[in-house]
């Protein structure tokens, strides 16, 4: 529902029933806090909405309810693991590039060397 792919012809435009009923005890003030964040900029990470959020005043559970109310979830393509405003497509306008997610992987196996680290002074 609110999970949704590249792939997908269309993204959503509104919350579905499933997602509104997750956000049923929460407060509407906070709900209302949320919606602002997202009408400031339509894409966001769970780590920068946390941030912006508080992460004194909002668990991850809290978080884990709200969001779905507000936006859904990419979970792959240039926005993976982003959060998007219901009603916008990414892929459909450049402005959006700007919040593409660029994700490195360090493949390489570090080799852990047994020498000592110490400095004799006979060389570098």
């Amino acid at each position: 529902e609110w999970h949704q792919s590249m792939a997908s012809v269309t993204f959503p435009s509104q919350p579905s029933k499933a997602a509104k009923s997750l956000a049923l005890n929460i407060s509407e003030a906070e709900l209302q806090r949320l919606q602002s964040l997202f009408s400031q900029r339509p894409i966001y990470s769970k780590l920068a909405i946390r941030q912006l959020m508080g992460r004194e005043e909002f668990s991850d559970l809290t978080l884990s309810q709200m969001l779905p109310s507000v936006a859904f979830f990419l979970i792959d393509g240039p926005w993976r693991h982003c959060w998007v405003r219901y009603g916008v497509d990414p892929r459909t306008a450049s402005e959006y590039r700007q919040f593409q997610v660029i994700e490195h992987r360090n493949r390489l196996r570090v080799e852990v060397s047994v020498q000592s680290h110490e400095f004799h002074g006979d060389r570098l």
